[in-house]
């Protein structure tokens, strides 16, 4: 069985906590009001493991690509504009060596 990732073990966590929190302040009160620890591992769970996962794999096969290409792979450094301009010149290259 894999071991659970950081992440993970602070959202069971919060949620042991929540429920715990839930249990103790049924007789008290009707609605539970997280406070701002546990609003804030709920924001930062709120993207699905496999979206993290795809996002993580996209940046790994940019940098790929930049570093095949000798560009900078700190690619959050670079100019929009660069990029966009570099990417419509690459694609008119490819698309004049494919009808040659």
């Amino acid at each position: 069985m894999a071991t659970p990732t950081r992440s993970t073990q602070r959202v069971v966590a919060l949620y042991v906590s929540i429920v715990n929190k839930m249990a103790d302040d049924f007789t008290r009160k009707r609605f539970h009001i997280p406070d701002q620890e546990e609003i804030s591992l709920i924001i930062e769970a709120k993207d699905a493991k496999n979206n993290q996962k795809s996002t993580t794999n996209a940046i790994k096969y940019i940098r790929d690509f930049l570093e095949e290409s000798n560009e900078d792979v700190q690619f959050e450094n670079l100019d929009k504009v660069k990029l966009d301009d570099e990417h419509d010149e690459s694609r008119y290259n490819q698309a004049s060596r494919i009808s040659s």
